[in-house]
């Protein structure tokens, strides 16, 4: 197995060259942002580090991917993007670990959002992240029946 969070194109080729050579490789992408290119590549699926809160999406993207609807995958991607960026801080990743651990409190699974490295939350990230959970609490919290019909 190979997870490749390099968001590198060279590296991309060279992962997928290894998986010519030994097609028993499983090539996952780990470069949440921007999964379809490795899908379409030929990587077998994701291993993400925010698939504790993002797996749902993930998973919707993994299967459109599957049946060839590109279009619908790229609308997973977006929003999935869209609640990462909330929960992380912003495109300058301003509250990453402890946005999602902030996060995972507020849905029940961890209970505190301090962390080893000392990440600060923001009031900004905390606000954000609370208009997540509002708007994308379907995705979050899995009611799947709302969620696919996006």
């Amino acid at each position: 197995m190979l997870k490749d969070s390099s968001a590198n194109a060279d590296r991309m080729k060279h992962a997928l060259a290894a998986k010519r050579r030994r097609p028993a490789l499983l090539l996952l992408n780990g470069w949440e942002f921007n999964c379809i290119p490795y899908l379409k590549a030929g990587y077998d699926g994701l291993l993400l580090g925010g698939g504790v809160f993002n797996g749902y999406l993930a998973g919707q993207i993994v299967a459109a991917a599957a049946a060839g609807e590109w279009g619908r995958a790229k609308r997973f991607q977006l929003r999935m993007n869209r609640m990462m960026w909330n929960v992380y801080g912003g495109r300058k990743i301003a509250c990453w670990l402890a946005g999602e651990k902030y996060l995972l409190t507020r849905m029940g699974i961890f209970r505190t959002w301090k962390n080893y490295p000392g990440y600060s939350l923001s009031s900004a990230c905390r606000r954000a992240i609370e208009r997540t959970i509002r708007r994308d609490a379907e995705w979050l919290f899995g009611d799947q029946e709302q969620a696919g019909s996006t």
